[in-house]
């Protein structure tokens, strides 16, 4: 399994790489990182754990401090990423 963590420095805009959160038009949020949509598995006073939304399987998460800055990936996702849409009202819809 490949983990990263990252580390930031006290400049407030550096970020190595950086979620973004995006709501589908079923009005559900998910966090989407290189093609890949995370939910959230749980929540805790020093971040949330994110997993894949792909498969039940699939083990790769994602880490989110309290103030959603990437702390930790475990990217071994066992399926190709799927393609998705921003529409024009900023929501997202699956294409594949």
């Amino acid at each position: 399994m490949k983990r990263r963590k990252f580390f930031y420095d006290d400049e407030p805009n550096f970020l190595v790489y950086k979620p973004k959160k995006i709501t589908f038009v079923n009005g559900k949020s998910y966090y989407l990182h290189r093609g890949y949509t995370y939910s959230r598995a749980y929540a805790s006073a020093t971040g949330a754990r994110w997993r894949c939304t792909q498969t039940s399987s699939c083990k790769a998460y994602i880490r989110l401090s309290p103030e959603e800055r990437l702390e930790e990936i475990a990217d071994c996702h066992n399926h190709a990423a799927k393609k998705y849409l921003k529409l024009s009202n900023g929501m997202y819809i699956r294409t594949e």
